[in-house]
């Protein structure tokens, strides 16, 4: 009888320690509150929206100012309006060229490409004025 009971008594101090033991706690999965804006940044600049991707680059920056992310999608907020303003020059748009290069200066002052003074008019243009 003695065994029977010594096997109860493993068997129950067994039980016992199992209810005791926690469940491995599994850590939730780190949800980054601006995803979201990053990919409507990412949309307006890729579908060339330049005043939505900008408007959505300052509230990220308002937002979190020390993200080492906003640094490249600044870089390419400012490639694109120069490029934006390459074009309006090339299409003879002086007014456009300038305030896309201002915006592009903007975001961007220490840039060389980006000097104080604007490139002469396209070759098409200059040789309309002769």
């Amino acid at each position: 009888m003695m065994p029977s009971a010594s096997r109860c008594l493993a068997i129950a101090m067994l039980l016992a320690l199992a209810g005791c033991q926690q469940a491995a706690v599994v850590p939730a999965p780190v949800v980054d509150p601006l995803a979201p804006a990053y990919q409507q940044l990412e949309q307006h600049l890729s579908s060339g929206h330049l005043e939505q991707a900008h408007a959505q680059f300052d509230t990220l920056k308002a937002q979190a100012p020390a993200d080492s992310r906003l640094e490249p999608y600044q870089r390419l907020l400012a490639e694109a309006y120069l490029q934006q303003s390459q074009t309006a020059l090339q299409r003879g748009d002086l007014d456009a060229a300038t305030q896309a290069l201002i915006r592009a200066r903007s975001l961007l002052p220490q840039a060389p490409a980006l000097g104080t003074k604007l490139p002469g008019p396209p070759p098409s243009a200059r040789d309309a004025e002769q």
